[in-house]
């Protein structure tokens, strides 16, 4: 199946507003996006998991494989940035019988990724473009449900950690599992009655 329409060109922030870890949440209609910025360049992804719809934006970055993944805080699912590929450490077996090899391994691309453009200006662009095959991160983008964080007119610092920002999980119990929170939600707001650009850091507790 493919999805269609014109590419979108939304505007993030100035590119001298980033730092390393740092990340922005931008929204184009139901889809959130988080731009992150890791050893100076620019990532932009989906921001509910494909696995459950958690919230990308608030997970760590680490390396594995040659690519920067985002793992996802709600169950450690690790996603490649830059290609969208579902990555995990497979197990390879010896056929004489020694010590098992650690492996990176593929699951193929999940999560939908979007280019991300800086003009002479020094202007952030995201380019949404939905073209091609469809994706299991999509299924979660068009969500209201899933994309009920409000997105943000600067960059945050994303090296503290903290609950997430009003939505899923802060709203009903942390303590829950994600299939359970999203069967619990049908009484919460949704993004549309909420402020769409608000200066707030997910990363911050208060």
């Amino acid at each position: 199946m493919s999805t269609s329409g014109a590419p979108v060109r939304i505007y993030v922030s100035k590119r001298v507003e980033f730092t390393n870890g740092s990340r922005q949440l931008v929204r184009c209609g139901t889809r959130n996006i988080a731009v992150v910025c890791y050893r100076d360049v620019l990532y932009a992804i989906d921001n509910a998991c494909y696995h459950h719809g958690g919230p990308l934006l608030l997970g760590d970055i680490e390396d594995m494989g040659g690519h920067p993944c985002i793992v996802c805080p709600w169950h450690s699912y690790k996603i490649a940035l830059d290609t969208g590929e579902g990555l995990y450490m497979g197990i390879e077996g010896s056929p004489k019988g020694g010590k098992p090899r650690q492996e990176v391994r593929s699951k193929g691309c999940k999560q939908r990724t979007h280019k991300v453009e800086v003009d002479t200006a020094g202007d952030v662009y995201v380019l949404v473009d939905l073209s091609g095959p469809e994706l299991e991160s999509d299924r979660y983008a068009s969500m209201e449900l899933a994309n009920q964080e409000r997105c943000m007119s600067l960059p945050v610092d994303g090296g503290v950690r903290g609950p997430r920002a009003p939505g899923i999980h802060s709203r009903v119990g942390m303590g829950l599992r994600s299939g359970h929170v999203f069967n619990h939600m049908s009484s919460l707001p949704t993004a549309s009655d909420q402020t769409r650009c608000e200066d707030i850091n997910p990363f911050d507790g208060t």
